[in-house]
């Protein structure tokens, strides 16, 4: 038997376990009056606050909130946190029931899909933040040693950027392509817009660049659920954390060789949703001044 197919079986055993709660799921989906909101992103770039607006715009149709949904990073992911002797959270349960409820609804439910591009080298740091609790080796660090350890972490991470394996420069072809056939690189992204809405055979896609959120999210929005006056509500900010001063000073103290910049901002995932101009000002943000 492959080692997907056991993920696979180990996967649908959980779900059978709590056979009530999927099966109250799918009779939800299947009595929908309005399609499903499903906002679907790697984590840390802005996707809790799109759902925050959306819910306090009271709009009708249900929303669901996941980073994952392939059957090999779900169970990648309760690997991690089993390794790392944390509950798994919500949102990988959540994903799994979802995965279930897609594979079974195949040419019956039409989702909306809301997905969100950000800058990877912030993205990777406000990721070790809100993750910080599974490395064991930051648990009794504080102060300039808590913030030497994680700058150390973060600099070995960035020199040892790989385009091909890295996960957020990957997500959209193993999660968004995977499980729903949408290629994104396929597509013409406006940069300058910061924002395009676009089709798959089971799914409207609104793809958000979160640098451009504020300004764009009315627009985009209005175009894609016909919500007039949509208001933005920040939430789940770095700023707003417990650990928010470490994460400013990280944040202003980071600085990273030429080399690797150049490296990470070439990607192809970088050049699909920025500008030219855009690149260049992460470049100068993230470079060390040799």
């Amino acid at each position: 038997m492959s080692r997907q197919s056991v993920i696979i079986k180990s996967i649908i055993s959980r779900i059978k376990r709590t056979r009530d709660i999927t099966q109250t799921i799918l009779k939800l989906i299947k009595s929908f009056v309005f399609p499903p909101i499903l906002i679907y992103s790697v984590g840390k770039v802005g996707s809790t606050s799109v759902e925050v607006s959306l819910t306090k715009a009271h709009i009708k149709n249900p929303i669901f909130h996941v980073h994952r949904l392939t059957w090999h990073t779900l169970e990648k992911s309760h690997e991690y946190y089993r390794n790392a002797g944390l509950d798994v959270p919500s949102h990988v349960m959540v994903g799994e029931y979802l995965r279930f409820i897609i594979d079974r609804t195949r040419g019956k439910a039409r989702w909306k899909i809301i997905t969100l591009t950000r800058d990877p080298t912030a993205q990777t740091i406000s990721s070790l933040f809100e993750n910080l609790e599974t490395h064991p080796q930051f648990r009794n660090l504080s102060g300039d040693d808590l913030i030497k350890g994680i700058l150390a972490l973060l600099e070995k991470r960035f020199n040892e950027f790989d385009e091909e394996h890295g996960y957020s420069n990957n997500w959209f072809d193993w999660e968004l392509k995977n499980v729903f056939s949408f290629d994104v690189y396929a597509e013409d992204f406006e940069p300058e817009a910061g924002y395009k809405i676009a089709k798959s055979e089971n799914a409207d896609i609104l793809i958000l660049k979160l640098e451009n959120l504020s300004r764009c999210a009315p627009e985009a929005f209005q175009k894609f659920l016909g919500l007039q006056n949509f208001q933005l509500i920040k939430a789940n900010e770095g700023s707003d954390k417990s650990y928010k001063e470490v994460y400013q000073r990280v944040l202003s103290t980071l600085s990273l060789p030429r080399d690797t910049v150049e490296r990470i901002y070439r990607s192809r995932y970088v050049r699909q949703f920025y500008t030219d101009e855009e690149i260049n000002a992460f470049k100068r943000r993230w470079t060390r001044n040799d």
